[in-house]
């Protein structure tokens, strides 16, 4: 086995921007967890809320990943389909 020494497979958080997952807990307008994958299968447990306003969605409800805050180091989500029918509108 070897190991690069000059390149890290270490993501930045908005680049996980668009992936769908998973709601291990209810999401809600103050904290929710989610479990997405990236494009090379590694798997993130990441927190999230819904926008404010937006009903609350359940624990294991697929949701796609549509903002995030640097203040508050979360990520706002949508339901999956909801996700999908939005950026057809648009």
């Amino acid at each position: 086995r070897w190991l690069p020494l000059n390149e890290s497979s270490a993501r930045r958080r908005h680049e996980l921007l668009g992936c769908t997952g998973q709601a291990l807990f209810e999401v809600n307008d103050n904290f929710g967890l989610v479990a997405v994958r990236d494009d090379r299968g590694e798997l993130y447990q990441v927190p999230c809320r819904v926008e404010p306003g937006a009903a609350p969605l359940p624990k294991g409800a697929r949701v796609r990943l549509v903002g995030y805050g640097g203040k508050t180091r979360s990520f706002t989500v949508r339901a999956a389909d909801e996700a999908v029918l939005a950026g057809a509108k648009e």
